[in-house]
């Protein structure tokens, strides 16, 4: 019983997160369209936001840093392919 109520809360975390995502995505990618007056082009959102949004595993700075730098191409992919990712 115990393990049926945990796949289903993992079921609703991960649509929870999915739908998130997808929201967060849309938002970024609503920014970048007005880049020329806001200057947050899809590089600048991802610097800013994928500290929080996809947190470093490493302890050792040059390994963060390292990391970091994968982790911003990752946002700014999702946000370049929100469409094809999410279907919109």
């Amino acid at each position: 019983m115990r393990t049926a109520q945990l796949q289903k809360f993992s079921i609703r975390k991960t649509i929870l997160l999915y739908s998130i995502l997808m929201v967060t995505c849309d938002l970024f990618l609503r920014v970048v369209q007005y880049s020329c007056r806001n200057m947050m082009s899809a590089d600048n959102l991802a610097i800013i936001f994928s500290p929080t949004l996809l947190q470093s595993p490493h302890t050792d700075p040059v390994k963060a840093i390292a990391s970091g730098m994968l982790e911003q191409r990752a946002i700014v992919k999702l946000i370049e392919n929100y469409p094809i990712i999410f279907d919109h």
